[in-house]
């Protein structure tokens, strides 16, 4: 036999290897990915983790079907714009129909949010919003300064509520009264108290979002006062008060250093589980401190070392993490629909894509 014979022989043999190989690979015995998601639009990658060909697919349904997938392992990557990608080692015998089921997570975020600089009118003064607080940082003319530092050493006690509310105690004797000024300069007496506490174990403070209500803390006591219905009452709650803020309907929610209680109906319902949180949606999100071990512990999350941020269906009890902040959070809002973290530098964030 010629050598041009044999190589020709070789060069079929070559040919024929190579359809036979082709038609293994990539016609007679491809297999079928089927993925069932939670979402729609999405986005397949199947990498093959040996040439790196990739093959990509966009699914427009939960279920997808990719078909002729040639038998090799592959690295599956899921993707959809604000959710986190989904990564899976895949790898099946030929003539297999490879079934991957799972869920895509939002990728939540946290954006700052600015204060908005004012300038009121008429006024040299600039005031300074913190949209996560509803409160003001003021800075005062001169004239102002003089009034408020005046003001300050006058009375016992005093506290500026907000822009209009000026809440101080007056010292008579024995004893010591408590006043309100409003946003008319109207000076009105709400009670007098017939001991008298030091100045550090006073203090009074708004109830976010809920202009007519004001906490007032004297020695170890809380009272709620009410300005619509000039009502002043004592509260069942003795524990340190960090905030209020408003809730379900005409609810507060008392938030303290360890838990948080709700009021309703001049009753206090205990919430162990949470030291903050907010309801909306149907859905608790609520806050565990960074040195908060017995919560991440009976959550098992004790491996944790960051502040959580933690999102909890209260019917099926399913809960995940949907942020590790890197700072501790003061506190968490909702400021009409948006959901607003503080923390303890009084800077304000909004939680997007929750």
């Amino acid at each position: 036999m010629s050598n041009r014979l044999m190589w020709l022989l070789l060069l079929l043999v070559i040919i024929f290897a190579g359809v036979w190989f082709y038609m293994y690979s990539f016609v007679t015995y491809t297999w079928t990915v089927v993925i069932n998601t939670n979402v729609e639009d999405y986005n397949v990658e199947l990498q093959n983790i040996k040439t790196l060909n990739p093959i990509t697919t966009d699914c427009s349904g939960e279920k997808c079907e990719i078909e002729e997938v040639p038998p090799f392992e592959y690295k599956m990557i899921i993707s959809k714009q604000w959710y986190k990608k989904y990564e899976e080692t895949i790898s099946v015998s030929r003539s297999e129909i490879k079934s991957v089921v799972f869920a895509l997570e939002k990728d939540t975020k946290l954006s700052v949010i600015e204060p908005l600089l004012v300038k009121e009118n008429n006024m040299q003064t600039w005031t300074i919003l913190q949209t996560g607080l509803n409160t003001k940082e003021i800075l005062l003319s001169k004239e102002e300064k003089l009034e408020r530092l005046k003001n300050k050493k006058l009375y016992y006690a005093y506290f500026e509520i907000t822009n209009f509310w000026e809440v101080y105690f007056k010292k008579d004797k024995t004893k010591l009264n408590l006043y309100l000024r409003d946003e008319l300069g109207k000076e009105k007496r709400i009670t007098q108290f017939n001991t008298i506490a030091r100045d550090w174990d006073i203090n009074v403070q708004q109830v976010f979002w809920e202009n007519s209500k004001i906490l007032i803390t004297y020695w170890e006591e809380n009272f709620l006062y009410n300005s619509v219905t000039a009502s002043l009452d004592k509260l069942s709650l003795s524990v340190p008060i960090r905030y209020i803020k408003t809730w379900i309907g005409n609810t507060l929610q008392f938030v303290t250093d360890k838990w948080t209680f709700i009021h309703k109906n001049k009753k206090f319902e205990y919430f162990s589980m949470f030291e903050d949180f907010v309801y909306k949606d149907e859905m608790y999100i609520w806050i565990v401190s960074s040195d908060d071990e017995r919560r991440k512990k009976n959550l098992n999350f004790e491996k944790e070392s960051w502040t959580l941020v933690i999102l909890q269906n209260p019917e099926t009890k399913e809960k995940r993490v949907l942020l590790k902040p890197d700072f501790e959070i003061q506190n968490i809002l909702i400021i009409w629909e948006d959901i607003i973290l503080t923390d303890i530098n009084w800077n304000d964030y909004k939680i997007e894509n929750y």
